[in-house]
């Protein structure tokens, strides 16, 4: 990731305010990265806390300037609550951070992180264009799941809530465990949020990002979230503003949908899918309904996916503007039930047969080969990881039709093919 970025339109003097100077002529970004790992110290205006009670946002003036924990690959199941130093990988050599939280089951209820705002322009700030990201480095069973809440104040004591799209939710998970690559899941958020009344120049704001369990008061087996690469611009707008994102599974397929509010240089949108939701591929273009790429009102678009992955498919939108500039999408997962033979492909050379194999998850399998008159021809047993997996049958096929037969656990799937 890159270092923290000011723009060069306005020179930002941190000790004249003791806060973060931002103008309608500036934007200010964030991304942690320059965090030492031996004092885990907040960058200037900008503070942290971890209160008792859950859903909880503090005083930035009561907060703390230093974290007292840091984690990344391999997070335990027992690591201690706290406030968090993250790192992409090895916390001691990683050079990518994130900020962020882990609760147990009788501390860190809530965690906070804190920025510090001042208008230094004569413009009033009416809105913001906020983006982030929310990372995962640990799961957590806790039946609730974890959120993290954007809020708004100009006081630093009295919060609002910037509502649903500022929030990411992330339901439980089967364990508590760490991840061997850290982070697991990284969620971009891209919003412009009204201001309730505009903030004039020499006037203060402040942000909020709380992270807590959804509902309930129950805080054990929880999930450890960060935020990272905050980069905030005052009075500015999306060149897309998307009013919805949906994505439903239908006969073998996954048909997306979403509609804009306005467009305004809008080139259009990659579509984008991942097999995890993490690591994404292009899979689709689709272009701007507008002839000039601007829009004062709401447009309808759709695109299908034919050959989605067997289990769960992740797709995001990419929108790119005319001049180059994207934004990403929420992301949304479609659990597909293909047809069982779509799970196995197979592919018979001369001299071998190439098989295909879609598992859902590591286990051992037997593999046989028939012929049409349910001859066994060939047998095997397979290590499977989950995911695809790729198998070589030396088997020399005279012309026909054969049968593969995959038996893991209890399920078991037959691919007819012509040799």
């Amino acid at each position: 990731m890159k270092h923290t970025i000011f723009t060069l339109l306005v020179l930002f003097s941190l000790t004249a305010y003791g806060q973060i100077n931002i103008s309608t002529s500036s934007f200010y970004h964030e991304t942690f990265d320059n965090i030492s790992i031996t004092t885990r110290t907040m960058p200037a205006d900008t503070k942290i806390d971890k209160p008792a009670a859950v859903r909880t946002v503090g005083a930035y003036s009561a907060a703390f300037t230093q974290m007292n924990r840091a984690g990344g690959n391999g997070m335990l199941s027992d690591a201690g609550n706290g406030n968090y130093l993250f790192s992409a990988g090895d916390p001691a050599t990683a050079s990518d951070k994130a900020v962020g939280f882990l609760s147990s089951s009788t501390n860190t209820k809530s965690g906070n992180l804190y920025i510090y705002f001042k208008n230094n322009g004569s413009t009033p700030i009416k809105s913001l264009s906020i983006q982030y990201n929310i990372e995962k480095y640990r799961n957590g069973s806790n039946p609730k799941g974890y959120t993290v809440q954007l809020y708004y104040s100009t006081d630093g004591n009295n919060w609002t809530s910037m509502g649903d799209n500022f929030k990411t939710t992330f339901s439980k998970d089967d364990d508590s465990n760490g991840y061997s690559t850290a982070p697991g899941i990284s969620i971009p958020l891209n919003a412009v949020f009204n201001l309730p009344a505009a903030v004039a120049g020499n006037e203060n704001f402040y942000l909020a990002w709380n992270y807590s369990v959804t509902s309930g008061t129950d805080t054990y087996d929880a999930q450890a979230l960060g935020i990272d690469d905050i980069r905030v611009t005052a009075n500015s707008t999306l060149p897309v503003k998307l009013a919805g994102f949906s994505a439903e599974f239908v006969a073998n397929t996954s048909r997306l949908g979403w509609t804009t509010v306005s467009e305004q240089n809008n080139k259009g949108f990659e579509i984008l899918r991942s097999g995890n939701g993490t690591d994404f591929i292009s899979i689709g273009w689709v272009k701007s309904h507008a002839a000039d790429g601007n829009s004062a009102y709401g447009l309808n678009y759709s695109f299908t996916d034919f050959s989605p992955l067997p289990g769960t498919s992740y797709y995001q939108l990419q929108q790119t503007d005319i001049n180059g500039t994207i934004e990403k999408s929420e992301i949304r997962a479609v659990d597909g039930k293909l047809d069982p033979e779509k799970s196995i492909m197979v592919y018979a050379t001369d001299n071998e047969v190439k098989v295909q194999v879609y598992s859902a998850k590591k286990q051992i399998a037997k593999l046989q080969l028939f012929n049409l008159l349910g001859q066994k021809i060939y047998e095997s047993i397979a290590s499977m990881e989950q995911g695809q997996n790729y198998q070589t049958l030396p088997v020399a096929l005279n012309n026909g039709i054969y049968v593969v037969s995959l038996a893991q656990g209890v399920d078991s799937t037959r691919k007819k093919f012509v040799k």
